[in-house]
């Protein structure tokens, strides 16, 4: 049996579906690509001097020198972890928070491997992109940055079957996401201004902390985020700012026919856009009354599911 090795963030059981849709084919290496940053985000907090340097680096506009810096030096305990076996073919998500040394080492260590990367958040958010010239093949979601870059389109997967609505709404509106200092903010202006009129459900998720705006230390379980999904009309979609990539939640919408209210106005360009989707201003965020009380409109729209999302990335 093939060795597959998978570098990617552990969130919301992503890595459990896709992890157990490899095991069906490969044995799978399965590593945390992001858990460092937690770690040395730890190490610098419980050492003053590293606390005052990376204010100066963030003074001078040099954080990223700081980081690289950080990340090299954790390095070294990935690597011997990562090196212990030679694997037949290489998948990494995202990614860019491992060092550049970690990329370059498993190249070495496998000459003759395919290494393939998977962007799920777009390329001009991510920390670097200095990694990308390890791998053979670059895949994004983001339909924009592969014809501009030349990057392969793969929209994102669901990690479930269609699972149809409830009978009866429990809440109007659904809005769930990591706690991101700008998405929490368009929250609470929304929150405000419309919380006598509909009745929300809120979930803000930080493994480090607890966000002061319905915040939480523990992600949702993915069925427990479809099920509210399922219980809500519509569910609150409210990328990064400058986000022009689509979040799973228009895909996860189709599980459960709900509806989508989304802040990205580069959706209408993408297959899954329908009349089930509302488009606002993120910068004057107005909710259509009668998008909310109109019926969810069947369509022939449909999710790719975890099986199909990795056929298509092993597709040579």
């Amino acid at each position: 049996m093939k060795s597959y090795l998978v570098l990617m963030p552990f969130f919301m059981e992503y890595e459990k579906s896709i992890c157990n849709e490899f095991k069906k084919r490969y044995e799978v290496t399965l590593y945390d690509n992001e858990k460092d940053l937690y770690e040395i985000d730890k190490y610098i907090q419980d050492r003053f001097w590293l606390r005052v340097l990376r204010q100066f680096f963030l003074y001078i506009k040099k954080l990223d020198v700081f980081y690289e810096h950080m990340e090299n030096k954790f390095a070294d305990k990935n690597l011997d972890i990562l090196l212990r076996k030679k694997y037949d073919e290489i998948l990494c998500i995202n990614g860019h928070l491992l060092a550049d040394k970690v990329y370059r080492s498993l190249k070495e260590n496998n000459p003759d491997t395919k290494m393939r990367l998977y962007l799920w958040d777009d390329a001009k958010i991510l920390r670097k992109n200095t990694h990308f010239k390890y791998f053979d093949e670059v895949m994004s979601f983001n339909m924009d940055e592969c014809k501009k870059y030349g990057f392969k389109y793969m929209p994102m997967f669901t990690q479930h079957e269609w699972i149809g609505h409830a009978k009866q709404n429990k809440y109007d509106l659904a809005l769930i996401g990591t706690a991101h200092p700008d998405r929490i903010k368009l929250a609470k202006e929304i929150y405000e201004k419309y919380k006598e009129k509909y009745k929300m459900f809120i979930y803000f998720y930080h493994p480090d902390f607890k966000p002061d705006f319905f915040g939480h230390t523990e992600s949702l379980k993915y069925e427990e985020y479809l099920k509210i999904l399922q219980e809500s009309h519509a569910v609150l979609d409210l990328p990064l700012y400058k986000q022009v990539g689509l979040t799973t939640r228009p895909f996860d919408a189709l599980l459960t026919d709900t509806k989508v209210i989304t802040t990205n106005k580069y959706i209408t360009e993408y297959p899954v856009y329908s009349e089930n989707i509302s488009v606002i201003d993120r910068e004057n965020p107005v909710i259509d009354d009668a998008f909310m009380t109109d019926s969810y409109v069947k369509n022939d729209k449909h999710a790719i599911s975890v099986r199909e999302w990795l056929d298509n990335i092993l597709k040579d």
